[in-house]
């Protein structure tokens, strides 16, 4: 998440929780912290997680980065691939590895491209024959992705390829989105500085 990005989530966490704002004494540091826990998440997912916690918290509490991090990990079974949409990725790249195995190799995410390791791989999978790389190959690749995404999640990284899901054009996420765009800024004193809207940090 950049700068930008990070100020803009807690200004809509001060709007549900005003108490949030209030007990803020170091705007800056504020920021630092929270952007350097979040670091390696996009914001979109961020802000699924968000408003989730808005949607579901019943306590009264306002969030910790744990705490967003943690509805994160546990919507990756159902907004991240599972390990035979990715498994169908590769599968799609091997049907064109014959000819243009760089061009399929660098189709795919970077994380699936560190498993397979090289275009040459693609290439020789291509050379196949279909009963031996749905077999073989595929239970050996599923294994190691999964395997993969169970380490990311014990480290606490951030799950790979995980992405939320687009809401409807009539959704109220979008409306949401649309509104908050329109309404003036909350009473937290976070400004973003010079050039920071498209750095990360």
């Amino acid at each position: 998440m950049t700068r930008h990005e990070t100020i803009e989530m807690l200004k809509e966490i001060s709007v549900i929780y005003p108490s949030f704002a209030a007990k803020t004494q170091d705007p800056e540091k504020i920021v630092q912290v929270w952007q350097r826990a979040l670091e390696g998440f996009s914001a979109p997912v961020i802000r699924e997680a968000l408003t989730i916690y808005f949607r579901t918290e019943r306590k009264g509490f306002p969030p910790t980065p744990g705490a967003l991090i943690g509805l994160v990990q546990d919507q990756l079974e159902l907004y991240g691939p599972s390990e035979n949409e990715v498994w169908g990725m590769v599968v799609k790249a091997v049907s064109r590895g014959i000819y243009n195995a760089a061009g399929a190799f660098d189709s795919l995410p970077e994380e699936v491209r560190r498993i397979i390791g090289s275009p040459a791989q693609i290439h020789d999978w291509a050379m196949m024959d279909a009963q031996s790389l749905h077999t073989t190959i595929g239970v050996n690749f599923r294994r190691t992705w999964r395997e993969t995404q169970e380490r990311r999640r014990n480290l606490g990284l951030p799950p790979a390829l995980i992405m939320p899901k687009k809401p409807a054009p009539d959704s109220p996420r979008l409306n949401e989105k649309k509104n908050a765009e329109k309404s003036p800024g909350s009473g937290l004193n976070l400004n973003p500085g010079p050039g920071d809207d498209d750095t990360e940090e």
